[in-house]
């Protein structure tokens, strides 16, 4: 049988997620000053060791970005929602810090560009950039590249990047002018970037832990909703760059003409759509009567509704209130209409007084088993009204398109039937056995088979109605059984025990059964003594096997 998932993922939001070390070159100083004066031991000693924290710098590794909006080469509408990208490593938009700026601000930006305010040169010997970047040498021609009225960042390259000989990096070149107007102020980084840490439940990927914390970066800039043009994203390297943010100072002048040489960690591209009817604009304008069937009485019945004959009135209050008149077939083969209304229509119903749920045991219930017993009649015009019908038939198809749903009513179905039907035996046979024990000849075989007991035998825990339950029980399943339906088998064991227990009480040897209790009785024999023999024999039989 299908089941539902019931688990609910849960999210999270952090406004950061700050490493105990940010990548950089550390230097770790130890000194030891030893001071014995009877040994005339004196002496400073130190020792010095540097190590480096690494982390992304130039470039992303792969496998970094875990989603993307807009969709790379997509066609959106976006002049409502911000593009953003979403990190695998919660901790890589703080694990670098950016001078003079709070260790909460992250060192990387997402910016979005039109094609003509990125500076951007076709290469002689190769295709254009979809994205507009270029991959540069970083040590001749980024960092602290000053030349062609083009500027790079203002960093330093620890050891190992000063080690290594072919270090690039994506690159794009923004002025000065171009770059203060789109890039986000430094107050407004921290709120750019944030940690979503979700709780997958059941549904996480296999080898990974239900718990899993993402960065995301949001960019700060929408989209013109009256214009159709291509956009391009890079999450760019803020490194070098805090005092040319809005609101900076460079340490010194720049131009609006200059050319700021910015790293490019990832870069996508993507079209603006128009925007289309936004829901307010849908709610402000919507009437009521866009939902009903529109009415327009006919010219002969005149414009003054105070004339109409009762019929007319009637009509034009149903279309009033949503009904439309729809072709209805009767089962009888009568061909007419009725009258029918969604139950989406913005009026009112009327109500109907045998359809009102009633309260029962805190349950509201409505005593409705088929459609057609939904269905309304007019006696006064003769016309159905089938809204109710129908909306009990639409329940009715809506649950058995529910698979778990219809499979569960289908198995409760046939476990009732399979009840009833086992109930239509036990009562058949009963039938049987009350007629034929009122013939004489049972009642002669009965009385004798009663006689036959000597009862001053029987234990004292036994006198009572429970010895004739045995017999008349242990008759019907063998003797009168055998009469009625001329077999051998006892006929309603198969009914009263299922189970098939008394078929295997031979292997239980503290347990009697019906026909042992009743040989036990006419011999005066205690079923007590009888048990513990059984078990005498049975604990005997497993001594001699071990």
């Amino acid at each position: 049988m299908s089941t539902l998932n019931e688990t609910v993922p849960q999210m999270q939001f952090l406004d950061d997620r700050i490493p105990q070390l940010a990548a950089g070159t550390y230097q770790i100083e130890v000194e030891h000053n030893i001071l014995d004066v009877s040994h005339d031991i004196k002496g400073n000693y130190a020792l010095g060791q540097q190590f480096i924290v690494q982390g992304p710098r130039f470039a992303l590794p792969p496998n970094s970005v875990q989603a993307q909006f807009p969709t790379p080469g997509s066609g959106t509408d976006f002049h409502a929602s911000l593009p953003f990208v979403v990190l695998r490593n919660e901790f890589l938009p703080w694990s670098r810090k950016i001078g003079g700026i709070p260790a909460d601000t992250p060192w990387m930006a997402l910016m979005v560009f039109r094609v003509n305010e990125i500076a951007y040169t076709k290469p002689a010997n190769a295709d254009a950039s979809p994205t507009l970047s270029t991959i540069r040498p970083v040590k001749t021609e980024v960092v602290k590249y000053n030349a062609n009225n083009t500027i790079g960042p203002d960093i330093e390259l620890d050891a190992i990047e000063q080690s290594l000989l072919s270090l690039q990096a994506n690159t794009i070149d923004v002025t000065y002018g171009t770059f203060k107007q789109l890039a986000p102020k430094a107050a407004e980084l921290p709120f750019l970037a944030h940690v979503r840490s979700t709780d997958n439940g059941a549904n996480a990927p296999d080898g990974e832990t239900n718990m899993r914390s993402y960065a995301t970066i949001l960019a700060n800039r929408l989209a013109n909703p009256a214009t159709e043009e291509l956009y391009i994203a890079h999450l760019v390297s803020l490194e070098g760059w805090a005092n040319y943010l809005p609101g900076g100072t460079p340490p010194q002048p720049v131009a609006d003409t200059t050319k700021l040489r910015l790293v490019s960690l990832l870069s996508w591209k993507f079209n603006n759509k128009k925007a289309g009817v936004n829901f307010g604009q849908l709610i402000n304008t919507m009437s009521v009567d866009t939902l009903k069937m529109p009415f327009n009485p006919p010219a002969a019945w005149g414009a003054d509704e105070s004339k109409y004959t009762p019929a007319q009135k009637e009509t034009t209050k149903k279309y009033k209130e949503g009904y439309v008149a729809l072709n209805y077939d009767a089962r009888t083969g009568e061909k007419s209409f009725a009258w029918y209304r969604g139950p989406f229509v913005p009026v009112v119903p009327s109500v109907i007084s045998r359809l009102v749920p009633k309260e029962e045991d805190g349950l509201y219930k409505t005593y409705i088993s088929t459609a057609d017993k939904a269905m309304i009649y007019d006696a006064d015009t003769g016309i159905f009204n089938h809204s109710y019908a129908v909306a009990w038939e639409l329940g009715r198809m809506l649950t058995l398109g529910n698979r778990p749903a219809a499979i569960a009513i289908w198995q409760w179905k046939k476990a009732s039937l399979q009840k009833l039907q086992t109930l239509w035996r036990i009562l058949a046979d009963r039938q049987k056995k009350i007629h034929y024990l009122q013939s004489t000849e049972v009642k002669l075989g009965l009385t004798a088979l009663l006689d036959g007991l000597d009862w001053r035998q029987v234990s004292d825990d036994l006198m009572d109605n429970q010895a004739g339950k045995y017999i008349f029980m242990e008759y019907l399943g063998n003797e009168l059984g055998k009469h009625i339906l001329g077999i051998e088998k006892e006929p309603v064991i198969s009914v009263l025990d299922p189970t098939g227990l008394q078929e295997h009480l031979d292997d239980l040897p503290g347990v009697l059964s019906n026909a042992e209790i009743l040989e036990a009785l006419q011999n005066g024999v205690d079923p007590h003594v009888l048990i513990a023999n059984k078990l005498d024999e049975a604990l005997k039989l497993y001594a001699d096997k071990q």
